[in-house]
């Protein structure tokens, strides 16, 4: 089985194991700062326990067409997609793969993907959350982040949208 690290798995001192296959994307290993995570992930690399691999554009395609329709593009960064599109393209090609992260984000679109994830330390998502945006001045709703509101100018939080 191979086992697709988001940065948040990373962080939360996962030990690489022999028996598992790790794989993490470029955009992963940069979002790492120096010190002992960035040690582990090049130690682990070294031994042939972890390998750092590219989805195709397709796949990245894919998923921030997914992240769009679910409202959660602009809470990813490049990372969290290449981590996805790495995922979700093993998935496509019949391959055994989980995907490991505690990024509730990641973990909604995996799940909108059909993509297998397990969740480290924290419990995890339960189901598909869809977000809008609700003016914080007059309560106006929108589908996109647009910042400020149209009627107001005040800025836009991010809801879950009900029944979504």
């Amino acid at each position: 089985m191979k086992i697709v690290l988001d940065t948040s798995a990373i962080l939360s001192g996962m030990n690489f194991s022999d028996d598992n296959r790790y794989l993490i994307t470029e955009n992963v290993k940069r979002e790492l700062k120096r010190g002992e995570d960035l040690m582990r992930v090049e130690m682990a690399e070294k031994e042939g326990v972890l390998r750092v691999a590219e989805p195709k554009e397709r796949y990245v395609a894919a998923v921030r067409r997914k992240a769009e329709a679910l409202g959660e593009d602009r809470a990813l960064s490049e990372a969290d997609i290449s981590t996805l599109s790495l995922a979700l393209e093993l998935r496509e090609k019949g391959e055994e793969a989980v995907l490991a992260t505690d990024d509730y984000g990641i973990q909604n679109i995996a799940k909108a993907l059909s993509i297998n994830y397990a969740a480290i330390t924290e419990k995890g998502i339960s189901k598909v959350l869809t977000w809008h945006y609700v003016c914080l001045g007059c309560g106006q709703g929108y589908d996109r982040d647009i910042k400020l509101c149209e009627i107001c100018g005040s800025k836009l939080k991010r809801r879950v949208k009900r029944g979504g």
